[in-house]
């Protein structure tokens, strides 16, 4: 469970870099 929620925050991240870029 610890490791998805990390995965999750790990992908938001990215697709909000992406949405900025």
């Amino acid at each position: 469970m610890y490791l998805f929620s990390i995965r999750v925050l790990f992908y938001l991240c990215l697709h909000t870099k992406v949405s900025f870029n």
